[in-house]
């Protein structure tokens, strides 16, 4: 008896196993310490004074989850949870091509999903995202979620029992909890309401009353009762995300280009070919996948620019996967070659650029083992890396711990209090990346007393401890 085993199963599976290898490759980013942190806040009720809405977005109850489960199983268990989202989404983009039907063939958009999904599971940013326990994956798992429910709506013949109704609003559930996941998000809201409006005219009246009623309307309740009520943070992210200083627009180029290279131009075959078919689909999903690129260049935020390349990706893998499907069905032998070939580059091509993503950031494993043989639970800890030494150190009261960010002392704020506090012998500890040059940092390095001695020095940390006359 034969079994037949569906591409798609081992798809999901090689996915998996990518998102899954060596979750340990690194110790905890700054910003999944950050994520953890507050998980720990809201797990004890004292989270409100992070004002995360102006920062993390409307989901900080994600991260007690991601919090719980460091505290079992470190930072792989945390890691685990987005590799799990990563692996859904690759399912859910492999469900978007065969609900976009960019072909009159089923077997030929099965082929185009199948496609779509292998190369989702490789690309770099989408294994970067989901291997580091950060809001980005279940945001943008969400809103996959969401186009699924929408193009099923969409596409499909009238349906009984209340199913097209339940179906736009899921959608329109998930795709509000994307952009509450991550603000981000909300930047494709606009495009994605036209063209599913564009379509439901196209479907008649009765289909427009549905999109408007069950999609429109309660997606718009969502978004705009969540702007209202959080205001005030919205501005205050706003204005965050904008730069004022030197143009990063060749950066931003650079990060887009880059990470989308790989299916770059069979996307740019796979437009052409739908052009020729007159097809409105394709207009939408170019202009789905520039938007990513066009708000960072307007506002000049280069910070995540690669990150949010995610949104760029996957609006081009449909077209590239049809791209690719045509030169399949037009021409077999060449065609699989030419994927094959294609898919082996894209491979290695996104694991060197992981490589880098993965070892951006110092590994503190060996500062953070030493501090714990150091200390107890009382000292008083100034450290660059203040979110991950509280992670090293569960015992320590929030307020032992001081970042290189934000402090006050004796009526003092910034540099002044940094430079006071250390001259008066105030911290127990001091932890200093060297490869940080801040105005902070420096002061912090230039106020260092006589009474403080390294006692660790391993690139690039380096750590003081305040010396027993000093204690006296």
């Amino acid at each position: 008896m034969k079994v037949f085993i569906s591409p798609i199963f081992v798809v999901l599976i090689y996915a998996f196993l990518l998102r899954i290898y060596n979750l340990n490759y690194n110790s905890p980013f700054l910003d999944e310490a950050q994520y953890l942190i507050l998980g720990r806040k809201v797990l004890v009720g004292h989270w409100q004074e992070s004002n995360p809405f102006a920062w993390v977005g409307g989901m900080p109850l994600f991260y007690p989850t991601l919090s719980a489960v460091f505290g079992f199983w470190g930072i792989t268990g945390s890691r685990l949870l987005n590799a799990l989202l990563g692996t859904i989404s690759v399912y859910l983009l492999y469900l978007i091509v065969r609900y976009l039907k960019l072909s009159n063939n089923d077997q030929d958009n099965e082929t185009s999903a199948i496609i779509a999904a292998s190369f989702l599971a490789v690309l770099a940013v989408p294994l970067y995202l989901s291997r580091l326990a950060i809001y980005d994956m279940l945001s943008f798992t969400l809103l996959l979620a969401g186009l699924v429910l929408l193009l099923k709506s969409l596409k499909s013949e009238k349906q009984k029992d209340w199913r097209k109704e339940n179906w736009y609003f899921g959608a329109a559930v998930f795709i509000a909890a994307s952009y509450l996941a991550k603000y981000i998000s909300f930047i494709i809201f606009p495009v994605v309401a036209l063209a599913a409006f564009w379509q439901a005219k196209i479907n008649g009246n009765h289909e427009v009353r549905l999109y408007l009623k069950y999609f429109l309307l309660p997606l718009s309740t969502i978004v705009i009762g969540y702007a209202l009520w959080q205001y005030p943070a919205l501005i205050h992210f706003q204005e965050e995300q904008i730069s004022k200083a030197t143009s990063h627009s060749v950066v931003i180029l650079k990060s887009f280009y880059s990470y989308s290279l790989p299916v770059l131009l069979p996307a740019a075959i796979g437009a052409l070919l739908l052009f020729f078919k007159s097809s409105r689909t394709a207009l939408v999903l170019i202009i789905l996948a520039l938007t990513p690129l066009a708000v960072h260049l307007a506002t000049n935020n280069s910070a995540a620019s690669g990150q949010h390349s995610y949104l760029t990706v996957i609006f081009l893998l449909p077209l590239a996967s049809y791209g690719l499907q045509s030169f399949i069905g037009r021409w077999p032998r060449f065609g699989n070659l030419l994927l094959g070939l294609l898919f082996i580059a894209t491979f290695f091509y996104s694991y060197s650029q992981l490589l880098k993503l993965e070892r951006a950031w110092p590994n503190t494993d060996k500062a953070m083992d030493f501090l714990k043989t150091r200390t107890s639970d009382h000292e008083k800890i100034l450290s660059s890396q203040d979110d991950v030494t509280l992670l090293a150190l569960p015992n320590f009261r929030d307020e032992n711990i001081t970042g290189i960010f934000d402090f006050k002392y004796k009526n003092l704020t910034g540099s002044q209090a940094y430079s006071l506090a250390l001259s008066e012998n105030f911290f127990d500890f001091v932890l200093l990346d060297d490869h940080a040059h801040g105005t902070i940092e420096s002061t912090v390095l230039n106020s260092i007393t006589f009474h403080y001695r390294p006692i660790y020095n391993e690139e690039p940390f380096t750590i003081y401890h305040k010396s027993a006359i000093a204690q006296g």
